[in-house]
């Protein structure tokens, strides 16, 4: 796992003498927003086993991660389809819906519309970003996003009042940024594939 003092140095080339832990704050806040706004972490979490009884279950998160959206499930490889939270007209903990499906409230837990067979393993493909205390970030991602990290984090340090405010290089920084986000946002939508997909993919 790679760590935001693995772009310390990235960044002090810009702003040079800004505390290490003003670094590592603003370092996760930019990659939590890029991963927010770009929707380029996905994963497939760690499957749940269904219980027979159970309806509610806590996601299985990677390390220092947080929930954006989930994509899409399924319960032992067919398809479950993702419903409104705020649309159930019963609390769904409590009271078990006609129409199959998951929902969640906090992105955190998932509950289950109806009671699944047991053994069933439902599986969820989710949106991640970085949690608010989070040390570390898998080390593909932060390879393959580790300039529209810093880019994020010049712009955010330049901004701040003080010895570090430099409005011109925080302009240039946020172009950076959203060329950047640009870029790996549509990479993401197409999936990482050369092609764009038919359908877009719903998020929750």
């Amino acid at each position: 796992m790679a760590t935001w003092a693995d772009l310390y140095p990235d960044v002090l080339v810009y702003v040079p003498g800004c505390p290490d832990p003003f670094l590592a704050q603003e370092l996760r806040r930019a990659a939590t927003e890029f991963f927010q706004d770009s929707r380029a972490w996905v994963e497939w979490l760690d499957p749940i086993v269904s219980d027979g009884t159970q309806r509610e279950y806590t996601l299985i998160l990677p390390t220092d991660s947080a929930v954006v959206g989930i994509e899409r499930a399924t319960s032992s490889g067919a398809p479950v389809e993702i419903l409104s939270f705020k649309a159930q007209e019963k609390n769904p903990a409590t009271f078990e819906n006609e129409r199959p499906g998951i929902v969640t409230a906090d992105r955190v837990s998932i509950t289950l519309t109806r009671t699944f067979t047991a053994g069933a393993q439902i599986e969820v493909q989710a949106c991640l970003a970085p949690s608010r205390a989070s040390n570390t970030l898998p080390d593909a991602l932060m390879e393959q996003y580790a300039d529209a990290i810093v880019a994020g984090a010049r712009y955010r340090l330049m901004r701040t009042p003080g010895p570090l405010n430099n409005p011109q290089g925080a302009q240039l920084a946020l172009k950076e940024y959203e060329q950047h986000l640009g870029k790996f946002t549509f990479q993401a939508y197409r999936g990482n594939a050369p092609s764009v997909p038919r359908a877009r993919p719903k998020w929750c």
